[in-house]
């Protein structure tokens, strides 16, 4: 009973409460936690960080390729530059099935160019040769005449640039810088690559113009009602520490960070901004609360129901079959199963046949009696002899004890009662046994024999002069 009433009510309160988080959920939307921008703003920085660091690595080696420098030998510019095409186009397949964190980048320019900053190359076009990309990227030129590998943000309307770019050294067999290898990325690719892996967090780039800032990329779910904390972000130029933005409206959350791995570390800004919402008052809950507490009270009325039911109708049975017997109809007896009567109804039919003077019906379904042991039984229990010689011999070394193992218990047990019943014959002396006592007898004495020596036992019939008896033999 007391399980029943758990079970009901137990899953009234688990589908109340499933209900209750569902519609405050509804209610109060997702409220994000403080702190979040500037979770989301370190992630960004370092993942675009480490991917530069990862492609520097490796474009270091490509360019360490001898193939590099066939652009450079060649003798006519147009030579030179379908040579630097060319290899510009092997190092775009080299990505495709370079690592994962490589191959999952889409390069926006592969270019080749000389010590002095000229391209003499692209990948799969012929556009931006001549460029003159040492005078536009000074730093870069630099790095490249030491033998050093970095990474710069290009922006040059002029020649339509506004990407990531990591570049690397191209040397001689002997070691001399004739060139380098510059690898772009586009910077709104990458920066949404970054929103993504920070649970989609509005993302912004923002670049330095004069004295003051603007926005160079932003992430497709950036508002602009976030731009007016583009001017707060100048104070995270040069530095990797993190700040928060200021002008943003009550309910709004910002953090900026310089790209330090990026030139000389004032190149740019990026910024995280996430919308936050206020909980909202006790008004706002009444809602979900009643609907909540409606629907538990209608489940409450639809379980009280189902277990009135459960409890009642047996009682209720109960109640006219009685009033039945008591008015003459003394041969009814009650058919009810269930799982907290079920003991009482099978007591109050026993009782009822003691009082009527009914006689119950003691078999079992094979229709076989559940009395105790006749006198015969007695006689055959006091007549068994046990002889236990073979109790310490292995069964392989038993005469006939594997086989005797390999009998079906079935089969064992009326071997054993035919053999016995012969054998009293046998020496005159036949006895009536029944079946099921006998077999009843020997577990007992296989019990006791196995209690008594630590393993299993079966019996087998041996004639001793007059006297037959059971033989103990070791079943391992």
């Amino acid at each position: 009973m007391r399980d029943t009433f758990i079970g009901v009510f137990g899953g009234i309160v688990i589908i109340v409460s499933v209900m209750c988080f569902a519609l405050m959920r509804l209610s109060l939307g997702d409220v994000s936690q403080s702190g979040q921008a500037r979770t989301a703003v370190n992630a960004a920085a370092a993942q675009l960080e480490l991917e530069t660091m990862q492609v520097e690595r490796w474009l270091g080696v490509e360019a360490s390729d001898e193939a590099a420098n066939d652009a450079f030998d060649a003798a006519s510019p147009e030579g030179r530059g379908d040579l630097a095409t060319k290899y510009a186009n092997l190092v775009v397949e080299h990505a495709k099935s370079a690592g994962k964190e490589i191959a999952t980048i889409n390069p926006s320019g592969v270019y080749m160019f000389d010590e002095k900053g000229v391209v003499l190359g692209r990948d799969h076009s012929k556009l931006s040769r001549g460029d003159q990309l040492g005078e536009i990227y000074p730093d870069m030129l630099k790095a490249i005449a030491v033998g050093k590998t970095g990474s710069a943000l290009w922006i040059s309307k002029a020649l339509n640039h506004q990407m990531l770019v990591s570049y690397a050294p191209i040397r001689t067999t002997q070691g001399k810088v004739i060139g380098g290898i510059a690898f772009g990325r586009a910077l709104l690719e990458r920066l949404n690559a970054a929103s993504q892996s920070s649970n989609g967090t509005p993302l912004y780039a923002v670049v330095p113009a004069g004295d003051e800032m603007q926005v160079f990329a932003r992430t497709s779910n950036a508002t602009p009602a976030m731009d007016v904390s583009v001017p707060s972000m100048k104070q995270a130029l040069g530095t990797d520490q993190v700040f928060a933005l200021g002008g943003l409206p009550a309910n709004f959350e910002g953090a900026a960070r310089g790209l330090a791995s990026y030139g000389n570390g004032r190149q740019a800004v990026i910024a995280a901004i996430v919308q936050t919402k206020e909980i909202g008052g006790l008004r706002s809950l009444l809602g979900p609360l009643a609907v909540a507490l409606v629907l538990g009270l209608v489940l409450v009325g639809i379980g009280a129901h189902l277990v009135n039911q459960y409890i009642s109708q047996p009682i209720g049975d109960l109640e006219e079959g009685l009033l039945s017997i008591m008015n003459g109809q003394t041969d009814m007896r009650f058919e009810l199963e269930h799982r907290v009567y079920g003991g009482l109804v099978f007591r109050l039919n026993s009782l009822l046949n003691q009082i009527l003077g009914v006689q119950e019906d003691n078999t079992d379904e094979e229709g076989r009696a559940s009395h105790a042991p006749s006198a015969n039984h007695a006689a055959f229990t006091a007549s068994l002899h046990l002889d236990e010689r073979l109790a310490e011999n292995a069964v392989e070394d038993t005469e006939g004890g594997l086989a005797l193992r390999d009998v079906e218990p079935e089969d064992y047990f009326k071997q054993l009662y035919d053999d016995y019943l012969a054998a009293q014959r046998d020496v005159g002396s036949p006895v009536e046994v029944k079946f099921a006592p006998f077999s009843q007898r020997i577990k007992q004495v296989e019990l006791q024999l196995t209690n008594k020596h630590g393993r299993p036992f079966r019996l087998k019939v041996e004639l001793d002069g007059k006297d037959v008896v059971f033989v103990a033999v070791p079943m391992e």
